[in-house]
């Protein structure tokens, strides 16, 4: 991998884990919102 293509991975993967926190913490704190879908 270029040093490019690293950084690239390197930012998906922290959007990645931070959309992920960001569902979670979604899926906790509303079920009412859980239970339109």
């Amino acid at each position: 991998l270029t040093p490019f293509m690293r950084f690239l991975l390197h930012i998906f993967k922290s959007n990645l884990s931070n959309i992920i926190i960001k569902m979670m913490y979604f899926l906790h704190f509303s079920p009412t919102e859980i239970s339109r879908f």
